[in-house]
């Protein structure tokens, strides 16, 4: 009895850590100024054949320090090629939703945050396939990957944040400077 618990308790404990495997994880940026980041793109919600692509940033401090990054609203210019290098199709119809910036965000010494920069309220005109709607408090970009297209597409991007008036809030360390996010293949069934 006592095996069969720790059986399941050690199979529960390992899934609470594995990454999800529906998921597309990038390579991690190379790090400025302690901190680097890396993309992620997931299959999302599905409408009418459309899969709406769920997309994240995530951030990691790898400074050797105890020093806290404070990331301040910032700009991310993201695009969507084939594996040729061709430039996805723009896509996207009419958009009913308020965009919220985001606030300033805190990562602790030695720690990793994930934020969610999907868009919503947005209509994908196609008739099946992946669209990626990505907003956020930053530029709307868009891409529409139409079903019976076969090509593998990646998606890539530079963060960026210029260097504030201000080095030091509170504390914490205001990051700036610009992380080329490699290039992620997006999920599509």
């Amino acid at each position: 009895m006592k095996i069969a618990f720790l059986l399941i308790s050690f199979c529960f404990s390992a899934s609470l850590f594995a990454q999800n495997t529906n998921e597309s994880y990038g390579a991690w940026s190379e790090p400025a100024g302690g901190m680097r980041a890396r993309l992620i793109v997931a299959p999302g919600r599905k409408f009418s054949g459309i899969d709406y692509a769920k997309t994240y940033l995530e951030f990691q401090n790898v400074e050797n320090s105890l020093t806290s990054k404070q990331i301040l609203p910032f700009e991310l210019n993201c695009e969507l090629r084939t594996t040729g290098g061709k430039p996805a199709q723009r896509g996207g119809g009419p958009i009913s939703s308020a965009v919220v910036p985001l606030p300033a965000l805190v990562l602790p010494h030695d720690s990793t945050l994930r934020i969610n920069i999907t868009g919503d309220g947005c209509t994908a005109h196609q008739s099946g396939g992946t669209f990626i709607y990505l907003q956020n408090g930053f530029k709307d970009q868009m891409w529409a990957i139409e079903k019976d297209d076969t090509s593998d597409y990646f998606l890539q991007g530079t963060f960026h944040i210029d260097k504030p008036k201000d080095f030091s809030t509170d504390g914490k360390r205001n990051w700036f400077g610009t992380l080329q996010l490699p290039k992620v293949k997006i999920p599509r069934e």
